[in-house]
């Protein structure tokens, strides 16, 4: 681990009590130097267990050996340039220059912009005085995925889980990229912390391996995994830096598949399943855990592992069935964490436990009542999909129109337990988008027109028969995603 104040102690010797007379001082040293032979053997244990996790590190990337060089040189980098620019940051901020605000396209818009004044207002500049903060109440911190940060994949008594199975299907990953090692997480987890700590942040929301912490997925807990995750959150509260704890982050243990075949499983096989593995987690962490998450996006889990097949397990084409099963399967899961955390552990933890949902806003294409119902319908078959259930009780009701009985039905215990089973609402937002009624829209049950199930029953995408389109004139990520701030505001 690097220390921060690593560059301001060019002199440490310059740091020692120089009030002591000599004789206390030279009495002090004695002592000092007993206590370092009493430590001796305890400092070499610890020498020899952190070169095995070294070895063991460094086996997982013997055949690639940059990527592990690649993430131990972000670190040094990190070291050295952190403090120029943490104090960047403490200056005023600079005026900005030829900066407009966001506006929503002309497509969309219905009315005179006020651009004109707010670009006039930004090119005035930003002094410390008028510059946007946060409310006192605002936690700003970052987030993370077991999967994608930790490596020590076969270390620590961990088994494999279904992401670990679909990268080493040959064509799924460019490059054939593997996580075994990723950032290196699972052993510098405290120097990352220390880093997060050196930018200020408060909070820091991770998820937990399931296939760590239960290897099999049921049964047998694995300590080893239990006091890795146990030794992260205490680093995080030494630094002041709270911990948000994800259940869930798409990384089901491979075993599951074996033995109720996962989330397309039996839903009492899978509520037992994850409420297990919840409450060990409850149990073990919930002492200094006060903020839960179930599932992390669990569109993506069901539409981009069940209908595209993009991620794992990497199914698709099933004719508009498993993508919903699996939605179900996974309601239920959450809603049974949620039963069993207010039932045996809110009342002494006094936490509080939620469900992230991902969202991408749709505005109408133009004015027509056709392009009103696609964007409404889109959303319902994103969002509303999971969050309908969660604070409603029950599906969209223009699913229910388009899938018939291809959607799962919940019980009436069912509907009770799921309907108000979130205590916060996490919202991962990416962008936005256009909805229009596609060519051949078709009339629904009744004789309602619809602006959606061109295709229904080919998969989730035929049933929700929305065009989407957007603006080629809008910004972008390097990742390709729109720059569409504006309809957080609308969401």
């Amino acid at each position: 681990m690097f220390d921060f104040d690593e560059l301001e102690e060019l002199d440490p010797e310059a740091r020692k009590d120089t009030t002591l007379e000599p004789e206390a001082r030279e009495a002090e040293e004695k002592d000092t130097k007993k206590d370092t032979h009493k430590d001796t053997s305890k400092e070499a244990e610890e020498k020899d267990t952190k070169n095995e996790i070294h070895k063991d590190t460094l086996k997982e990337a013997e055949e690639n050996p940059t990527l592990l060089q690649s993430r131990h040189l972000v670190r040094a980098q990190l070291s050295t340039k952190i403090d120029e620019e943490a104090g960047r940051l403490e200056k005023p901020m600079a005026s900005p220059r030829n900066q407009t605000t966001s506006q929503m396209p002309a497509q969309s818009q219905d009315g005179d912009s006020d651009s004109d004044s707010d670009s006039a207002s930004l090119s005035s500049g930003c002094s410390e005085a008028n510059a946007m903060r946060f409310p006192e109440d605002f936690t700003f911190g970052v987030a993370t995925a077991a999967f994608q940060i930790e490596g020590g994949a076969s270390l620590g008594g961990r088994k494999p889980s279904i992401w670990d199975d679909f990268t080493k299907r040959e064509g799924r990953i460019v490059d054939g990229a593997t996580a075994a090692v990723a950032c290196d997480h699972y052993h510098c987890f405290n120097t990352d912390i220390d880093i997060m700590s050196h930018l200020g942040i408060k909070a820091y929301r991770f998820s937990i391996s399931w296939s760590r912490i239960i290897p099999n997925g049921e049964g047998a807990v694995n300590e080893e995994g239990v006091q890795f995750y146990s030794n992260l959150i205490d680093a995080l509260i030494s630094k002041g830096i709270e911990p948000w704890v994800t259940l869930y982050h798409w990384d089901l243990p491979s075993a599951l598949i074996d033995k109720f075949n996962g989330w397309l499983g039996p839903k009492r096989d899978v509520m037992r399943a994850f409420g297990y593995f919840a409450k060990v987690c409850f149990e073990r962490f919930g002492n200094r855990v006060r903020r839960w998450m179930t599932i992390n996006e669990p569109w993506c889990v069901t539409v981009m592992g069940f209908a595209s097949g993009t991620h794992a397990p990497g199914e698709c084409g099933t004719g508009g069935k498993n993508e919903y099963v699996v939605a179900h399967n996974l309601l239920l899961a959450h809603a049974e964490a949620v039963r069993i955390y207010r039932r045996d552990f809110a009342p002494t933890q006094q936490g509080q436990i939620g469900i992230v949902l991902n969202v991408n806003y749709r505005w109408a294409n133009s004015a027509e009542d056709e392009d009103k119902r696609a964007a409404q319908r889109s959303m319902d078959f994103e969002l509303g999909w999971f969050g309908d259930p969660i604070f409603f009780g029950d599906y969209p009701e223009r699913m229910r129109t388009t899938c018939g009985d291809r959607l799962p039905y919940f019980t009436t215990g069912e509907k009770k337990i799921l309907k108000n089973s979130s205590d916060f609402l996490g919202v991962n937002y990416y962008f936005a988008t256009f909805a229009s009624a596609p060519p051949g829209a078709g009339t629904g049950t009744g004789g309602r027109r619809m602006s959606g199930g061109v295709h229904a029953g080919s998969s989730w995408f035929g049933d929700m028969g929305v065009k989407i389109k957007s603006d080629d004139s809008w910004e972008r990520t390097d990742t390709g995603w729109f720059i569409t701030p504006l309809a957080m505001r609308d969401m």
